[in-house]
């Protein structure tokens, strides 16, 4: 299981198959190789290093809406890792935006 973290180093979700599931294990975004896209399908960022990041890579689409996995188990507790330094922003909020 891998864990996404923000910049600061805090886990704020995990990668599970392909799908992208917060620490409750609800599932929150859908991964298309290294390009994350909310349930709906629309593109939020790349996974790189652990983290989801606004890499400015334009609009890469729709992914279509992805069949409900259901609620997962939670994902074990994870200690926060070291801070990254990355000229890219965050872009974990953006899978709860509707405005994207």
């Amino acid at each position: 299981m891998e864990y996404i973290f923000d910049k600061e180093g805090n886990p704020l979700g995990v990668v599970q198959g392909a799908y992208i599931r917060d620490m409750e294990g609800n599932p929150v975004g859908q991964l298309k190789g290294e390009h994350v896209h909310k349930l709906s399908g629309g593109y939020v960022g790349e996974l790189k290093d652990g983290m989801i990041l606004d890499m400015h890579k334009g609009n890469l689409g729709n992914a279509g809406y992805a069949e409900n996995p259901g609620k997962g188990m939670h994902p074990m507790s994870h200690s926060p890792r070291p801070p990254v330094r990355t000229v890219f922003e965050d872009a974990w909020e953006r899978l709860f935006d509707d405005g994207l």
